[in-house]
């Protein structure tokens, strides 16, 4: 794996399954649909004829999946990178302008991922560390 890489690209929906079905049409491989309940969301990938994957989200529950699509509506909820080193990673944006999102607390902790921020840009990035 190079330093960096994109991992998906998440959009958030009303609903997966229409959105499954519309991409469908144009051969796009659909996954399975997976509800996450500590996450409130129903998701499903779709991966084309490259290798980076497009993640459907749908809120299931209140929450921030809920407010994010009620606030901003459909389109891009994150991206998802991959790098080497997530604490060397985030060192090294410390003055770019990303602030670390609070969540990032304790995702770190628990899966090894980072959601940074920034005024003004209308989704996530989401960082994974990766070997």
């Amino acid at each position: 794996m190079s330093k960096i890489q994109l991992s998906h690209v998440a959009l958030l929906v009303p609903s997966v399954r229409k959105a499954a079905d519309y991409l469908r049409k144009f051969d796009f491989q659909i996954g399975k649909e997976e509800e996450f309940e500590g996450e409130g969301t129903r998701e499903i990938y779709v991966e084309g004829h490259k290798p980076n994957s497009l993640l459907l989200m749908e809120p299931l529950a209140k929450g921030p999946y809920h407010r994010a699509l009620h606030k901003r509506g459909p389109g891009v909820h994150h991206i998802a990178i991959d790098v080497l080193n997530l604490e060397l990673y985030l060192e090294s944006i410390a003055s770019s302008g990303w602030l670390l999102h609070p969540m990032s607390i304790k995702t770190i902790k628990e899966a090894h991922t980072a959601y940074l921020a920034r005024p003004g840009f209308p989704a996530l990035i989401e960082v994974h560390g990766r070997k």
